[in-house]
């Protein structure tokens, strides 16, 4: 999937081992940073914690990605960590996710964003969660409103197939943009191009969005 893709860390985790107690015995359990994602699932349903440990190790810098581009307080940023851990812990068992890495990461944006609503009561001006939302609403125009409608499932197919028409870089500046909330100096940055550049490639985007869903006749 696209967001796959993106903002993607190599690092190394040095292998690590803890012992934990099931069914009366001690058992000896090496956790590593390429631990599959089907035995880290299988340790959420047989109710061991050895499962938040390995997932902080393989996903912790991806998942806490998500969460510092949306919110910029370091105390909100440790706390939306530890809830995404226990949101992990609650909702698996009984869900069993197919993609582990992107249901991480919609945890991880939806408890940002939550916290980042919260917060947004008590503070004035705009930000960049704001101001993202604000920039994609002129690709969709008429009264529509980007936070219901992102949820229906034709304007979603309808955006994701836009975006595998694209070639990588300009799919992941989008991404990088309107789903992580990253400024686009930040995104010059990572990618090499200038500021300009990466506004001119998002306007165009943009353009080209609203004329291919409206052709897809979803305005």
């Amino acid at each position: 999937m696209a967001s796959d893709v993106l903002c993607f860390f190599v690092y190394s985790v040095a292998v690590w081992v803890r012992y934990a107690t099931i069914l009366g015995k001690d058992v000896q359990i090496t956790i590593a940073a390429d631990m599959d994602d089907n035995e880290i699932i299988t340790l959420f349903f047989s109710r061991n914690e050895t499962a938040i440990d390995a997932v902080k190790k393989k996903y912790g810098a991806y998942y806490r990605a998500v969460i510092n581009g949306i919110l910029d307080s370091p105390e909100d940023r440790e706390e939306c960590a530890d809830d995404v851990l226990m949101a992990l812990w609650n909702n698996i068992p009984p869900q069993r996710p197919e993609n582990f890495k992107g249901y991480i990461c919609r945890l991880a944006r939806n408890i940002s964003i939550r916290r980042f609503r919260k917060n947004s009561a008590l503070m004035r001006g705009k930000d960049r969660v704001t101001l993202a939302m604000d920039e994609l609403d002129l690709a969709i125009p008429s009264g529509l409103s980007i936070e219901d409608e992102l949820i229906r499932k034709e304007l979603i197919e309808a955006i994701n197939d836009y975006l595998r028409s694209k070639d990588e870089r300009s799919r992941n500046i989008f991404l990088c943009r309107y789903y992580y909330f990253r400024k686009s100096t930040e995104i010059a940055s990572d990618t090499g191009l200038s500021d300009s550049h990466v506004r001119t490639i998002l306007s165009r985007m943009r353009t080209e969005l609203k004329a291919y869903i409206s052709k897809r006749g979803l305005l």
